[in-house]
């Protein structure tokens, strides 16, 4: 008489993306259906310290309701097609899915932004990156066009008592020229690339802004990056290296998004 144990396999990267969104600042829960034992087994493999487990849709829908009452911005990660996320997701600030398809019974709540290229975790924290970047160069542009519209009140008010007049073609001229260093700064936005996360102890991880400038080799194999690190005199915890089957994903211990 034998036992037969079934259990859903936990990808290569999730424990390294819920690093990577902790180093962020981000707090991490899970919400799951699953029985309790298996949601904690889950979770502690991949770094999760708050669990809600053996949810129904509508139990999900009150973990994030009550997460909003105390203030906080809740993202929500799941699928759009699946009925037992869809209703929570249509209550989150913001809300992810993993999955590009939607069903006639839950079109209506389909998720804010949804990744049409399949499962793949790393997305989120590209995701998270590009969004922050996006936040601070918003914040850049409107404390630049205050500041234009600040100084030039007086400015223009002195021009006026001391009797000079802009033409008015002039003045049009003037302002798309104030205008162009905001263009220009959202045309960096274009520049942005997807960074690269490398564990370097088990607690700690490394955030590469910009692979082409701090990588020297292209990463083919975790030995060069190993060898890369210890040139570099950065602690490297030595580890076992698995393998994935995306091209994006090199181990558990190195995301390439």
């Amino acid at each position: 008489m034998g036992s037969l144990f079934l259990s859903d396999s936990i990808k290569p990267e999730s424990k390294l993306t819920v690093d990577a969104l902790k180093s962020m600042g981000l707090k991490v829960s899970m919400i799951t259906a699953d029985q309790k034992l298996t949601a904690q087994s889950i979770a502690s493999k991949c770094g999760i310290d708050v669990v809600y487990s053996q949810l129904s849709s509508k139990g999900k829908l009150n973990i994030i309701q009550s997460l909003q009452l105390s203030n906080e911005i809740v993202a929500m990660v799941g699928n759009a097609d699946d009925t037992n996320d869809s209703l929570a997701l249509s209550k989150a600030d913001i809300s992810i899915s993993l999955s590009s398809l939607t069903t006639d019974y839950n079109m209506d709540y389909s998720a804010d932004i949804m990744f049409m290229n399949g499962n793949l975790l790393t997305d989120i924290i590209s995701l998270f990156d590009f969004l922050r970047k996006l936040f601070n160069r918003m914040k850049y542009n409107f404390i630049y066009i205050g500041l234009c519209n600040l100084l030039s009140i007086p400015i223009n008010l002195l021009l006026l008592l001391l009797g000079f007049y802009l033409n008015p073609i002039l003045a049009v001229i003037f302002i798309y020229l104030i205008s162009l260093p905001v263009v220009f700064s959202n045309l960096l936005l274009k520049s942005w690339e997807k960074p690269l996360w490398i564990r370097i102890s088990e607690d700690n991880v490394v955030k590469l802004e910009n692979r082409k400038n701090y990588m020297p080799v292209n990463i083919s194999n975790s030995n060069r990056l190993i060898d890369w690190f210890r040139n570099k005199k950065l602690k490297l915890m030595e580890t076992m290296f698995g393998t994935c089957n995306d091209s994006r994903v090199e181990n558990e211990n190195i995301i390439r998004v």
